[in-house]
């Protein structure tokens, strides 16, 4: 099998695993974003040491000016808004209900996002194929809050 379907498959399966870990640390916390803070500094702290094991080495000031300022902010806001959310809707809806919305909501915006190549990516037009695809995971969705 190709290593990055592998790679995909470990990424996903590692979710509900983290989504049950972050609800955890909610009560004793008293705070959905402090359980966000505490799963973010953990994973800072592991990203910073996985580049030094590495050898990462820093970008040069060109790179890093060559970066929209919206850019070093957006993605980071995006996920605490995602480990927040799912703090707080893991206890109330279940690590599936909570993930399959998730999911159903990510592929929607995904498949609008890969129709017109957003972000640089290469562009893969909504087919019947895809917009199926998409259907039977949206259903899933609300079949698995409904029952």
């Amino acid at each position: 099998m190709n290593p990055w379907i592998l790679l995909g498959l470990l990424a996903g399966a590692l979710i509900p695993l983290q989504s049950g870990i972050n609800a955890s640390l909610r009560p004793p916390l008293g705070s959905a974003m402090l359980a966000a803070l505490v799963s973010f500094t953990a994973g800072s702290i592991t990203l910073i040491l996985c580049c030094l094991a590495w050898r990462v080495s820093l970008p040069s000031m060109q790179a890093i000016e060559s970066v929209r300022p919206w850019a070093w902010f957006a993605g980071g806001m995006c996920g605490a808004f995602f480990v927040t959310a799912n703090v707080l809707l893991t206890p109330r809806l279940g690590i599936g209900t909570t993930l399959v919305l998730t999911i159903a909501a990510q592929l929607l915006v995904s498949l609008a996002f890969d129709h017109i190549g957003a972000f640089g990516t290469s562009v893969h037009p909504v087919n019947w194929q895809r917009a199926v695809g998409a259907s039977l995971v949206v259903g899933g969705a609300f079949l698995m809050k409904r029952f």
